[in-house]
């Protein structure tokens, strides 16, 4: 499993939404682990259940960040979470935890989370900005 390490490129600048992301890199390798330790398997379905709260809680504060700053993309931005939470439970709900081909499909979900966060959220930091 690849180790998700946040640096400051990933930053938006916005504090809360900052270290929520923080707290989402710190969620990846937990899981990842726990899907790597055979022995630690019954954890990994209530952390991806505590994960799928908080990437829900993340997105409403990250939507509510963006809408009082008036971003125009809000709305294809939202969707992009939507799609985030929809491929999360189904990976949830259709998956043995230890398989080495579930560590690889969660990995998918990490890194698209990182290119969301490096595209996507970019797009509304640099806005925010102006």
């Amino acid at each position: 499993m690849t180790k998700y390490v946040w640096d400051e490129t990933y930053a938006v600048d916005v504090d809360i939404l900052d270290q929520q992301h923080k707290v989402i890199f710190d969620s990846f390798r937990k899981i990842g682990s726990a899907m790597a330790d055979e022995s630690d398997g019954g954890s990994v379905p209530s952390l991806l259940d505590a994960f799928d709260i908080y990437c829900k809680v993340h997105f409403f504060d990250e939507e509510r960040v963006m809408e009082t700053a008036g971003f125009p993309s809000l709305e294809p931005h939202r969707k992009q979470h939507e799609l985030f939470i929809n491929h999360l439970e189904l990976f949830k709900t259709s998956h043995s935890f230890a398989a080495k081909r579930t560590q690889d499909q969660f990995a998918i979900i990490a890194e698209w989370f990182i290119h969301h966060v490096m595209t996507y959220d970019r797009e509304y930091a640099d806005f925010m900005k102006r």
